[in-house]
């Protein structure tokens, strides 16, 4: 059998990040035979089965809360339901208390978008997950196995939130399947598909009781908040999509990176510094290490605080049969981006992600107060212990900002000043790294510039 089986996870609000998984998967053109889904994964799945990307794309785009539960007057009386937290919280107590909150809206709303005509005769199998109240047990359901004309009752019967009124149909009710099988890989071993790309919104991960002995498994999930489960606004959702865009591009390695989405790397064994021997005193001068004292117990410390950071981040994404996703200079260029908050949502040649670092040391450097703040921060610490020169850094975001671009200059000498060096070596290494990665890029020893 040619083709994945697609499993999408229930969990609200955040489901607009498997539409992005799907626009990746559409791009790529990636074949799915198979789509099963719980809760909102299981709305998702039905438009993915019926094959009208367009349709769910628009719906994300523009979805509010409203458009998924009644809002009740206490309830519309709030401008922002999230600005106000208690009293959104009250608000729908009250109507849980009631019975639950009505999602009147959207069964009108699965109404304009699925057409079960469609999903019955596509040739992508469909499945889903609900839990029966009536008879106290999960039912796993494909749509063969759902009387015509039910199909959009039983997916709202499959994302009926507990804290929705349940859903009733011939006389039973039903919940949210996600309370017995949030990720529902279960339902493609029942059709013995084994290639399978899992998209996890859950937070909760794959049971960890599954067995998943035998099966080819791409997990997708974010590594970024995808929102509150009942957050429903256009915004976060088109954020969303564009996470699972990129993140699905990463797992099929058409992008790399772990915080970033990278592309034409150089290749992992490749020689990617030229750096000289003499440059190396510059390098270790930058941790405030004397080179003729590198051997030194603590000198050793200290750079092994960065050298794990770096190793860490190369191997907290490991891909199958192929170790780390980036090599060692680009976990520093990585780190570097992410210390300077360059934004991590778009595809990025490591070119043009030195360009923006580079650009940004440009605008450091050139700020009135730079020079300032640095000399404000030297003066401040002269006098203090050591260990209150961390917090009296971390109270300062210019000066956190600010650190990189003075300690990359290697030739900073003094006393405070190395204190200083070797402090934030210590306790910071992401400040360390990112000023060693602005000296090489200041100094040309990186091939790719």
């Amino acid at each position: 059998m040619d083709g994945y089986g697609l499993v999408l996870a229930g969990g609200g609000a955040r489901g607009s990040y498997e539409i992005g998984v799907w626009q990746a998967l559409c791009e790529l053109q990636i074949p799915i035979i198979a789509v099963t889904g719980t809760s909102v994964g299981a709305l998702n799945g039905a438009m993915v089965t019926q094959g009208d990307f367009e349709t769910a794309y628009s719906m994300w785009s523009n979805l509010s809360v409203g458009d998924v539960i009644k809002l009740q007057k206490d309830i519309e009386s709030i401008s922002d339901l999230y600005k106000y937290p208690k009293e959104t919280f009250a608000a729908i107590k009250n109507a849980i208390t009631a019975g639950g909150l009505d999602i009147t809206p959207l069964s009108n709303l699965l109404h304009s978008v699925i057409d079960e005509e469609k999903v019955r005769n596509s040739p992508i199998e469909f499945g889903l997950v609900t839990f029966s109240l009536t008879d106290l047990k999960a039912m796993e359901l494909f749509k063969e196995d759902i009387p015509e004309g039910k199909l959009i009752d039983y997916l709202l019967a499959s994302a009926c939130f507990p804290s929705f009124q349940p859903i009733e149909i011939d006389n039973k009710k039903f919940i949210d399947g996600g309370v017995y099988n949030n990720v529902p890989i279960s339902l493609m071993l029942k059709k013995g598909i084994k290639d399978l790309i899992v998209v996890d919104i859950s937070r909760d991960g794959i049971p960890k009781d599954m067995d998943l002995s035998g099966l080819n498994i791409i997990h997708i999930e974010s590594t970024e908040d995808l929102g509150k489960v009942l957050d429903f606004n256009s915004e976060q959702s088109k954020l969303n999509i564009e996470l699972g865009y990129l993140d699905a591009l990463k797992a099929f390695d058409r992008v790399k990176g772990n915080n970033y989405y990278l592309t034409n790397l150089p290749e992992r064994h490749s020689k990617e510094l030229m750096i000289e021997p003499s440059h190396l005193e510059d390098i270790y001068s930058i941790l405030g290490i004397d080179y003729d004292n590198v051997l030194l117990p603590v000198n050793k410390m200290i750079i092994n605080k960065s050298y794990k950071m770096i190793r860490k981040h190369m191997m907290e994404d490991i891909v199958k049969d192929k170790g780390a996703r980036v090599s060692f200079i680009t976990a520093m260029a990585e780190i570097t981006a992410n210390h300077f908050k360059i934004d991590r949502r778009r595809i990025y040649s490591l070119q043009e992600m030195n360009k923006m670092i580079l650009d940004r040391y440009n605008d450091i450097v050139n700020k009135d107060d730079f020079r300032t703040q640095i000399d404000e921060l030297l003066l401040a610490i002269s006098n203090i212990k050591e260990a209150d020169i961390v917090s009296t850094i971390k109270n300062i975001p210019a000066i956190t900002e600010f650190l990189p671009v003075y300690l990359a200059d290697p030739k900073l000498m003094g006393e405070e000043v190395v204190r200083l060096k070797r402090i934030v070596a210590m306790t910071m290494p992401h400040i360390s790294i990112s000023s060693m990665y602005i000296y090489l890029l200041l100094t040309n020893m990186c091939v790719a510039q």
